[in-house]
């Protein structure tokens, strides 16, 4: 690599960090369809805790694991 600019060399970790930020956001939303009666909000919360990824697995398996609403 000659002389990379620093954002061709952050480019990976910006790419990385949209990539779990959309997969947080779309599997915390299919997840909520069934479990909650707002799916939208529990997305945005999802998409809020993307910010500390520890607290982002945390969630999602709250959700996963959260008892699917009643029809």
């Amino acid at each position: 690599m000659v002389n990379d600019s620093p954002f061709i060399q952050f480019l990976p970790y910006l790419t990385a960090g949209i990539a779990f930020f959309c997969f947080i956001v779309l599997a915390s939303y299919h997840t909520a369809k069934g479990k909650t009666k707002h799916p939208v909000i529990a997305a945005m919360i999802g998409g809020v805790f993307v910010l500390m990824p520890p607290f982002a697995l945390v969630y999602l398996t709250f959700l996963i694991f959260r008892k699917d609403l009643e029809s």
